[in-house]
């Protein structure tokens, strides 16, 4: 039975094309479980990039590794009365830079000549930079400090219990109209990425927008 089944891949193979899949977008980004109960969380932008490979399982199914470089992170702001009529407002800013290698399984339908393709895959990130930016205002004097530039930062939060590891589950859909791709896709994270710094769970959320081209290798 094994082998009738593979046998079976491998003749569909022959009209399916592995190909390389470079692609690029912009994203929303959040967090949810967040434990700041006195601030409010708010979604910040980001870029992402990077290039996969389509390897076809058949006519209808493809599973696509796909190394890139990612952008997460979220906005807190928050306002405390200091009395006296003084109110200090703070605005704060998370950007973590990350590595991912999502493995997605990728399932295709045909809309006329061009395809609607169904995915969902498991991912496993390691951040290479996180960034702060602070901006704290008593409506007459303002402070304000950007970490990108502090080399030990990111030394200083892993040291506190920040992991750099992150995983989850990444679902999405993608056009394709002859070689080029516009996908929206959605990731959770699973890691809990403050660690020690809390006890609840902190997790990031992606919503993705890409464009792509598919390079198709005989």
């Amino acid at each position: 039975m094994l082998i009738l089944v593979m046998c079976n891949i491998v003749s569909k193979e022959a009209s399916a094309q592995l190909s390389i899949h470079p692609m690029l977008g912009g994203s929303l980004n959040t967090v949810h479980d967040f434990d700041r109960t006195s601030s409010s969380i708010s979604s910040i932008l980001g870029f992402h990039g990077g290039v996969g490979v389509d390897i076809p399982l058949g006519d209808l199914v493809s599973i696509e590794p796909i190394l890139r470089f990612n952008q997460k992170g979220f906005g807190v702001s928050s306002t405390e009365d200091m009395g006296g009529g003084d109110v200090v407002t703070t605005n704060m800013s998370f950007r973590y830079s990350t590595m991912e290698l999502p493995i997605m399984f990728n399932f295709n339908t045909e809309v006329g000549n061009n395809k609607l393709v169904y995915s969902v895959g498991p991912y496993i990130g390691y951040a290479v930079a996180v960034r702060e930016i602070l901006t704290q205002t008593d409506g007459i004097n303002t402070v304000s400090y950007d970490t990108k530039n502090m080399d030990d930062f990111m030394q200083n939060m892993v040291d506190n219990g920040m992991n750099r590891l992150d995983y989850g589950i990444i679902l999405g859909a993608r056009y394709e109209i002859s070689n080029f791709t516009v996908g929206l896709n959605g990731a959770m994270s699973i890691q809990n990425f403050n660690g020690e710094f809390s006890s609840n769970a902190n997790k990031h959320l992606n919503l993705q927008m890409t464009i792509g081209y598919k390079i198709e290798l005989n």
